[in-house]
């Protein structure tokens, strides 16, 4: 594309559709500030022209210029006050600078582009739970798959947290045990695994997910006190006292321990 582009801009340097091509090429070979220059050249010719100046905001998104790409995007969406892309933009921004009701309206504005990406939907899902939408938040993770891929391990943690903030513990628990195999903190996964199972009462399940934990060499006192629940409320007496001790010997400082062993 770049001989090709090349030659139309040295037949015609003011071409604002291939100005705008090549600073599009250039981004997509990661050349991002040598792109921009095009898209500035655009802009100097035609200030309104709405796809550089969403390009150029993009870009400079992509490289931390949070403050120039609001002020483009925001710019654009005087002309195109519709355009998805630029409010998925400035909810990113407003995401980063945890003014979370602007998140939410921006995201909610996007359109497809907060559903097609699931990390923006994650986002979009944390920013109505920090501004108290609890039930669009809820909404928002229903639109997101459940999947084994590897690739959405984090993304299936951080949608069992939002989940038990929202006290769903239920769907919370399936997606921890998804995110099971292959988030990189297997403690942290198999501790809120135990605890949201057991806040649902489902202490059958809440025993072997933290059993598997502390097989795993996970050995810490917090792991205990939840089992010890968990084999409490299951009658086991037995085990949920050693489980208590286990939890003194680890931690001798937290007095819960010693007051549950009691």
């Amino acid at each position: 594309a770049f001989p090709l582009l090349q030659r139309i801009l040295n037949r015609s340097p003011n071409d604002l559709k291939a100005l705008n091509l090549m600073g599009i090429a250039l981004s997509a070979a990661g050349r991002r500030e040598e792109a921009n220059e095009h898209f500035k050249k655009v802009l100097a010719l035609e200030p309104k022209f709405v796809p550089a100046l969403k390009n150029l905001a993009i870009n400079e998104l992509a490289l931390g210029k949070d403050q120039d790409a609001r002020i483009h995007f925001e710019e654009a969406l005087k002309s195109a006050p519709q355009d998805a892309t630029c409010h998925w933009g400035l909810a990113e921004i407003a995401f980063a600078a945890r003014d979370y009701k602007r998140a939410a309206l921006s995201y909610e504005q996007s359109g497809d582009l907060a559903w097609k990406d699931s990390r923006a939907a994650i986002k979009f899902a944390t920013s109505c739970l920090e501004d108290g939408q609890l039930a669009k938040a809820a909404r928002v993770l229903d639109k997101i798959p459940t999947t084994l891929s590897a690739a959405d391990a984090n993304i299936e943690f951080q949608a069992g947290v939002i989940l038990a903030r929202l006290e769903k513990y239920e769907s919370a628990a399936r997606r921890f045990e998804l995110a099971r195999q292959d988030f990189p903190d297997p403690y942290q996964v198999g501790y809120n695994l135990t605890l949201v199972l057991i806040r649902s009462r489902d202490y059958a399940a809440a025993i072997p997910a933290g059993e598997e934990t502390l097989a795993a060499g996970h050995r810490k006192s917090e792991i205990y006190n939840l089992l010890a629940q968990a084999y409490e409320q299951s009658r086991q007496k037995k085990e949920a006292y050693d489980a208590l001790r286990a939890a003194r010997e680890l931690d001798p400082q937290d007095e819960n321990n010693y007051l549950a062993l009691i």
